[in-house]
């Protein structure tokens, strides 16, 4: 069986997540983290029944980045927390930072993938612009060798061979 691995840019997270959902794939939350410049990082375990298993890597911003941004670095504690409790779920937006890289054995995940259409969130761009353009922003998260090893393993636990894992 064969592993791939490649990546898609998407602006909409949630959009996103709601076209695999519509395209049968499970997922769940498998590793989240929220990094020193605010973004976020998400390892995101998705399965579509018998048909194998994939592993998004997703850097992202999202609301409370945008709350964080808009309240200013000289704020209290009190402040920061009641600015980040302020927001609210049904309003949540997410855009990714850096390309989502995936690694799949499932070759129908890699065909309706790739006829995903983004569109992106015009009000919320600015906080990507910010964010991108910040020299506090971390821009690299993800690790092509920590993704490598992963490919190798789900290689390993279908009894495939290490032929080119790239796409």
């Amino acid at each position: 069986m064969d592993v791939y691995i490649s990546y898609i840019n998407v602006n909409n997270l949630n959009a996103f997540l709601e076209y695999l959902k519509h395209k049968g794939t499970n997922f769940e939350e498998y590793f989240h983290t929220v990094l020193a410049d605010s973004s976020e990082f998400e390892i995101i375990v998705c399965n579509r029944g018998e048909s194998g298993v994939t592993y998004m890597f997703v850097h992202y911003i999202d609301t409370h980045y945008a709350v964080l941004s808009d309240i200013g670095e000289k704020s209290s504690d009190k402040e920061i927390l009641q600015a980040l409790l302020s927001v609210s779920k049904k309003n949540l937006w997410r855009i990714s930072v850096e390309p989502i890289i995936y690694v799949t054995n499932d070759y129908d995940f890699i065909r309706f993938i790739n006829s995903y259409v983004d569109s992106a969130l015009e009000a919320e761009m600015k906080y990507l612009e910010k964010y991108l353009n910040s020299s506090d922003s971390i821009k690299k998260v993800i690790d092509i060798n920590s993704i490598l090893d992963i490919a190798y393993r789900i290689k390993e636990i279908n009894g495939g061979s290490n032929e080119t894992l790239y796409s």
